[in-house]
Formats: structure tokens, C-alpha cells, sequence
């Protein structure tokens, strides 16, 4: 299965792999901060939300936690990156990219731990400024186990 999906694909697959790196440089990963995922219960459970910055915050995942995003910002998107320390046959795997939209509020998840997790357990969340590239974005961010 994985030789037909990959078929021919393998340097359009390296070229888009380039092109994030290229937008997002790899050492802004290195001072993300941590978020404790929630335990999801059938009581209420209200979140606890995190700043989400561009140096990315990190939270621990063991493949049944959900990422909530909510934008504060009036009209600016933003983009939003997981990265995926993964390989595939020496390959790396393309961090999943997001857009969302300003006055939003996205649900991602589950992650994969084989995908999705650092050395550590932990899944980064990278925020990135839309449109207006440079400027400071606001968007908080919560996580919740399942």
C-alpha cells in the first residue's frame, strides 16, 4: 500500500518538505512551552487555555488526545503547524499544516504516536502568522485526553 501511495511521489514529497522548512525554521521548535491535556470525564470539563506562540508549545500525547484552537484575532488567519518527526524509509514525513481562520475554532486529533510524537512523548503545535507575516497572532489552544 505504501509503495503504491508513494509511487512516483517522492520528489514532490521531499520538495514540499523543503518548502515547510523553508517557512518554518526548525529552530523556533526548540523553546515551545508545555500544555497538560485534559482529562476528558462525562462531568463538565472546562479547558484550561494556552497561549499558542511561534516558538510552538509541546504536549503529552499517548494517541487518544484531541487539540483545540480558537483565534482571537478580528481578521487575520493563521496557520497553524504539527510537526511529525517521523520517517518513512529514511523520508520525512510533512508536518500536518492548518489554516485557521480568524474568530475560529478548529478541533484536530487524534495523533499517532509513531507520527506525530518527539523522542520525549510530546507533539508540537507551531502558530504562524497568516497574511500578515510578521505581526503577532493571537491563538489559544487547550488539549484534551480521551
Amino acid at each position: 500500500m505504501f509503495k503504491r501511495l508513494f509511487a512516483g511521489r517522492t520528489t514532490a514529497l521531499i520538495l514540499v518538505v523543503a518548502l515547510l522548512l523553508a517557512i518554518v525554521p526548525v529552530a523556533v521548535w526548540a523553546a515551545a512551552s508545555t500544555a497538560t491535556p485534559l482529562q476528558l470525564s462525562r462531568t463538565a470539563t472546562v479547558p484550561t487555555w494556552t497561549q499558542a506562540v511561534t516558538d510552538g508549545v509541546e504536549f503529552e500525547n499517548n494517541g487518544r488526545v484531541m487539540l483545540m484552537l480558537r483565534s482571537a484575532e478580528a481578521t487575520q488567519d493563521a496557520t497553524v503547524v504539527i510537526t511529525t518527526p517521523a520517517t518513512f524509509f529514511g523520508y520525512a514525513v510533512t508536518d500536518e499544516t492548518f489554516t485557521l481562520a480568524a474568530q475560529d475554532t478548529m478541533v484536530i486529533g487524534p495523533f499517532p504516536p509513531n507520527v506525530f510524537n518527539d523522542s520525549s512523548g510530546n507533539v508540537t503545535v507551531v502558530a504562524v502568522a497568516g497574511a500578515g507575516a510578521g505581526t503577532a497572532i493571537v491563538i489559544s489552544m487547550t488539549t484534551i485526553r480521551y
